[in-house]
C-alpha cells in the first residue's frame, strides 16, 4: 500500500522544474499529560504508552512537528505532501508522510484528486494533526478513536454540489485502500492492520454559522497479529474462532458532525458508529462540546461517552477478548485556551474518566494490580503549546 504514495511522491518531484508557484507552511505543538492511575496509561489511536504507568509526565502524547508544502505546475494543477514527525506505536518519533497527492481541478466545483489524502469523516479531519486549528488539545477520542485508519491512499473526488450567499452544499466520495501501525504489548512490537476496498462519501452543508456533515464509509479490515491468532487457536468452536477473527472482515462507519459557531459561542456535537463482526464488535462514541470567548480566552467543556457492544457470554477464552477490546468510558472535560500571538495558542485540559466494569480498551499497559472488574475514576491533566508558521 505504501508504494502508492512513494510512486505519487516520486511523480511530484520529478515535475517541480515546472512549478509555477509553491508554498510552504509548518505547525508544531508540545504538550506535558499527567495521569493519575499508576496501573495504566492513557493513550491516544494507535499509541502504545503514554502518561500513567509508563511516563509520570508525558511529553510525547501531544508532541508534533509538521511541514506542508504545495505547489502548482498548471493553473489546473495542485501537488500536496504533508509530513509529520511525532510519536509512533513503537515510541518513537518517526516521520510519517501524511499527505501525498496529485489534485487536478476540472472546474471550479469539480477536482480530483490521486494519492494519499485525509480521513475525512470527521468535522476536524482536515486539520486532525494542526493542534492549533483545534478547540482542544486533542479531538475527543471517544468519536475520533472510533476508526483506526487515518491516512487514505486511492482516487478522491470533492464536488462542490451547491453554493449560494452564505450556504454551500459540498461532496468527497472516493475509493481507498489504507494501512496503520499498533502495539498490544506497549511498544515492544509491532503490528499492521490493513484496510481494503474501501468506499466512502461524506456531505456537508455549511449555512451562516451552521455545518452538518454525514459521513459513510465501507471496506474490509484484516491483521496480522500473533497474539490474537494465539488467543483464538484456544477456541475449539471453529464457527465462533472464525467470527472473531480479523481477516477480511467487512466494516461499516457511519459519522454525523453537527458545528454552530457565532460571535462569542461555539457549540460543537459529533456521533460515530462502527460495526464490525471480530472480536472488538460494535463501538458508538459521541461528544458535546461548548465553547464560550472572552476576548483571548476561550474556557469549554466536553462531555464524551464510548461503548462498544460485545457478546461475553461464551467460552472463557472468548470472553477474555471480548473484555480486553471493550472500550467504554465516560469523560467531562474542563478547558481553556489562550491566543498568545495570531499564530500561538496555549492551552489546559482537566478531564474526569470513569471506565465501566471489565472495560480493557479504555487505556492501555494495564497491570496486574489494576482492577478491571472495578475501575476507578481517574483524572487526566493536559498543558500543551502549539503554532502554525
Amino acid at each position: 500500500m505504501r508504494n502508492i504514495s512513494h510512486y505519487l511522491l516520486s511523480i511530484i518531484l520529478f515535475f517541480t522544474s515546472s512549478i509555477l508557484h509553491a508554498e510552504w507552511h509548518g505547525f508544531a505543538s508540545a504538550g506535558a499529560v499527567w495521569f493519575s492511575n499508576d496501573d495504566a496509561d492513557y493513550v491516544y489511536n494507535n499509541l502504545s504508552s503514554g502518561a500513567g504507568h509508563s511516563h509520570t509526565v508525558d511529553w510525547g502524547l501531544d508532541s508534533k512537528f509538521g511541514l506542508q508544502w504545495s505547489a502548482r505546475t498548471h493553473s489546473a494543477v495542485r501537488f500536496n505532501l504533508q509530513t509529520v514527525v511525532a510519536r509512533d506505536a513503537v515510541n518513537r518519533f518517526t516521520p510519517a508522510l501524511t499527505l501525498a497527492n496529485l489534485a487536478v481541478d476540472v472546474n471550479e466545483r469539480f477536482a480530483l484528486t490521486l494519492g494519499r489524502t485525509q480521513n475525512p469523516n470527521f468535522l476536524y479531519s482536515d486539520h486532525r494533526h494542526v493542534n492549533y486549528a483545534l478547540p482542544w488539545i486533542r479531538p475527543p477520542r471517544e468519536v475520533y478513536g472510533i476508526t483506526s485508519i487515518f491516512n487514505y491512499d486511492g482516487v478522491q473526488a470533492n464536488i462542490e454540489l451547491d453554493r449560494q450567499y452564505n450556504h454551500s452544499v459540498k461532496l468527497i466520495a472516493g475509493l481507498a485502500q489504507a494501512e496503520n501501525a499498533y502495539s498490544f504489548d506497549a511498544g515492544n512490537s509491532k503490528n499492521m492492520l490493513t484496510a481494503s476496498n474501501m468506499l466512502y462519501a461524506s456531505l456537508s452543508r455549511q449555512s451562516h454559522h451552521w455545518l452538518f456533515k454525514l459521513s459513510l464509509e465501507t471496506g474490509r479490515l484484516s491483521t496480522e497479529n500473533p497474539q490474537l491468532s494465539q488467543a483464538l487457536g484456544y477456541i475449539t468452536d471453529a464457527a465462533l474462532s472464525q467470527s472473531m477473527s480479523l481477516q477480511d472482515k467487512e466494516y461499516q462507519l457511519m459519522a454525523l458532525g453537527i458545528k454552530y459557531d457565532a460571535n462569542d459561542d461555539l457549540f460543537l456535537f459529533e456521533l460515530a458508529h462502527r460495526q464490525i463482526e471480530a472480536y472488538f464488535g460494535k463501538r458508538s462514541g459521541a461528544y458535546l462540546t461548548y465553547g464560550r470567548r472572552l476576548g483571548r480566552w476561550m474556557p469549554y467543556v466536553t462531555i464524551a461517552r464510548t461503548q462498544t457492544e460485545v457478546d461475553d457470554s461464551l467460552n472463557p477464552v472468548a470472553k477474555n477478548l471480548y473484555v480486553s477490546a471493550r472500550d467504554a468510558v465516560t469523560t467531562i472535560t474542563l478547558g481553556t485556551a489562550y491566543e498568545l500571538t495570531s499564530q500561538v495558542t496555549v492551552k489546559a485540559e482537566a478531564q474526569w474518566s470513569k471506565p465501566d466494569a471489565n472495560s480493557g480498551w479504555a487505556y492501555a499497559n494495564y497491570q496486574s494490580s489494576y482492577p478491571l472488574a472495578h475501575p476507578p475514576e481517574d483524572i487526566l491533566l493536559s498543558l500543551g503549546v502549539s503554532t502554525v508558521f
